[in-house]
């Protein structure tokens, strides 16, 4: 039943996608580009960074994000220190995400990751699925490749196995770094991974 699955799970009706997709339709030309930048950046998005991604004028973009809230699509985040915005429902910012063509998706990603990336104190673990959702495996693998060692830095293991997996990914195959990092992570995790990551290492260090 409804009741006993994760709501992301759940075989969302047909008729309610329409129902948003209407809803999207009616939208001004302008409300509808600042609704793809913001699916793309994910559930919530900073003023500032919609205004940059979107190279929108801050008035101009006010006015659009009324409209949406108007629409009952956003919802202005009432606990955020600086102008933050969150779609209403998850389900609305899938129903975005999906419609949008891959190449505007990617060229979305892209920009958002290069905007991210220009502030130093944005953490690389935000930026680096921007990088592989835009094709960039180079950049995504340094990304998360930095997210990986600063979640060793905090004994954040799970998490670092699995930046560096998704580091492996992306560049293709593994260094020694990735194995020593793997190695370090599993030591509080699971200790037979972490020999197996450990002897991997050293087989390549002896090539």
């Amino acid at each position: 039943g409804w009741g006993q699955k994760p709501i992301n799970e759940l075989a969302i009706p047909g008729s309610i996608r329409d129902i948003i997709r209407a809803r999207i339709e009616r939208l001004p030309d302008e409300a509808r580009a600042l609704l793809s930048a913001a699916a793309v950046v994910g559930q919530r998005v900073a003023f500032d960074l919609l205004c940059a991604v979107t190279e929108t004028d801050e008035l101009v973009l006010a006015r659009q994000l009324q409209i949406c809230i108007d629409e009952q699509l956003v919802v202005e985040v009432a606990d955020a220190r600086e102008g933050v915005y969150a779609f209403r429902h998850a389900l609305t910012r899938d129903v975005v995400y999906e419609d949008l063509l891959l190449p505007v998706r990617r060229r979305l990603h892209l920009r958002i990751a290069q905007h991210l990336a220009a502030d130093p104190d944005t953490a690389a673990a935000l930026v680096a699925p921007h990088w592989r959702a835009g094709g960039d495996n180079a950049r995504a693998a340094m990304a998360f490749e930095s997210a990986a060692q600063q979640a060793l830095a905090i004994h954040a293991m799970t998490q670092a196995v699995a930046h560096l997996e998704a580091a492996i990914t992306a560049r293709g195959d593994a260094t020694v770094d990735h194995y020593f990092g793997l190695a370090r992570a599993y030591l509080a995790l699971d200790h037979r991974k972490a020999r197996d990551a450990a002897e991997r290492a050293l087989a390549l260090l002896g090539e």
